[in-house]
């Protein structure tokens, strides 16, 4: 799966789950996971949950609410992601 990040395009070959709401996937030693949160709000909020977590450390390199400006789907909560915790070619 194919994402343009700043003109930078990722290619994510191991995903777990990718589900209209939900998106998981390893992506260069990092697990990325984001998810529309129907907790907290409802889904015409278009809120998404992002985490991105590095698999050897545990640390997270992502972790909060899609900001608004990011868009309001999924594939942009995946994009924000990878500009987020810096994982592009570029960072």
């Amino acid at each position: 799966m194919l994402f343009d990040v700043d003109g930078d395009v990722c290619s994510i070959r191991d995903i777990q789950e990718n589900t209209d709401t939900d998106f998981r996937a390893q992506y260069k030693g990092n697990t990325i996971h984001c998810w529309l949160d129907t907790d907290d709000f409802t889904p015409e909020d278009n809120r998404y949950y992002i985490q991105v977590t590095h698999n050897e450390s545990g640390m997270k390199d992502y972790d909060g609410w899609m900001p608004e400006e990011a868009g309001s789907d999924l594939h942009s909560a995946v994009v924000e992601a990878i500009r987020g915790a810096c994982l592009t070619r570029r960072s």
